[in-house]
């Protein structure tokens, strides 16, 4: 065989291996931008974005246990702040004697006998 006829034929087959080369990694890049996998990959990334948050607020409530739990419960008393000063206002009226009335009520002294 002619050597050129050989340089030919290397050049033709190392043609056609990058031919095939070329479009599997089309055909991978192709797959990557499919609704499909762009779907998956943003899920696996909000998972993991998800799962870091977690940890992270995991270990912040284990290192600042206390500071947090006063500021929940601050938090809730001031959400409830209207009901918790009626309650409030209402035990104090209870255990507060009024000066103005009288030990008796006026249910007491019908149900008495004469």
């Amino acid at each position: 065989m002619n050597v050129h006829r050989i340089r030919l034929i290397n050049a033709a087959r190392k043609a056609l291996f990058q031919r095939t080369q070329l479009r599997r990694s089309a055909d991978g890049a192709r797959g990557n931008f499919a609704p499909s996998a762009l779907k998956q990959r943003a899920k696996s990334k909000a998972v993991a974005a998800a799962n870091t948050t977690v940890a992270n607020g995991e270990r912040l409530l284990r290192k600042y246990s206390l500071p947090l739990g006063l500021a929940a419960i601050a938090g809730v008393a001031f959400a409830f702040r209207r009901p918790l000063l009626d309650a409030a206002q209402a035990l104090t009226d209870h255990l507060v004697d009024d000066p103005l009335s009288s030990p008796t009520t006026e249910t007491e002294t019908e149900d008495e006998p004469v």
